[in-house]
């Protein structure tokens, strides 16, 4: 039984490590590249993507073309960005429209300068993930506890290493007493 828990132990402290290792790399890119993760508020754009999801946006390079989902500051509430498909695009005027897709009405024209970005990426796990981080207890039982116990079982093996090597060094001296 001591040998099971061994083994999960250190697959579970394996799988934590590749987990925090892979989400670094990815926020590092998100950064460097200059993406946004945006979480998804409302229902506006289902079924394609759904409350919760996690959207990467990346800058705009050209004009987004019709049929493109890209994120813009909401003219309301700037601490809010809404993430919508593009209706239709006047270059020479000089704005776009864009669509949730599960709503009936257009929404206001939009600037080139307005828009944060274009959807490169959707996620309903990192979504699911995000939110559950955002609370705190699924912080608590998601990062903090896991963190705990792999500190504490870290300690042990130390602890146990250096008693190993205490007992060690008390034997060869007791030896070479002996035989000296």
């Amino acid at each position: 039984m001591k040998n099971i828990l061994y083994w999960v132990a250190k697959f579970s402290k394996l799988v934590m490590i590749m987990g925090i290792v892979t989400v670094s790399v990815f926020l590092a890119v998100v950064e460097l590249k200059g993406f946004k993760l945006v979480t998804v508020e409302s229902g506006s754009m289902e079924p394609k993507i759904r409350v919760g999801d996690l959207v990467v946006v990346s800058p705009l390079a050209n004009w987004p073309r019709v049929g493109d989902v890209i994120s813009f500051q909401s003219r309301i509430n700037q601490q809010e960005t809404i993430t919508h498909r593009v209706y239709s695009v006047n270059i020479t005027e000089g704005y776009l429209v864009t669509k949730g897709d599960n709503l009936q009405s257009t929404d206001p024209p939009l600037r080139l300068h307005q828009i944060t970005g274009i959807m490169r990426l959707r996620s309903t796990i990192a979504g699911r993930i995000v939110k559950l981080l955002r609370n705190p207890v699924g912080l608590i039982v998601g990062v903090y506890i896991p963190g705990i116990l792999m500190i504490i079982s870290e300690t042990k093996i130390l602890i146990r290493s250096l008693h190993r090597r205490h007992n060690y060094t008390i034997s060869s001296s007791r030896n070479n007493i002996m035989y000296g």
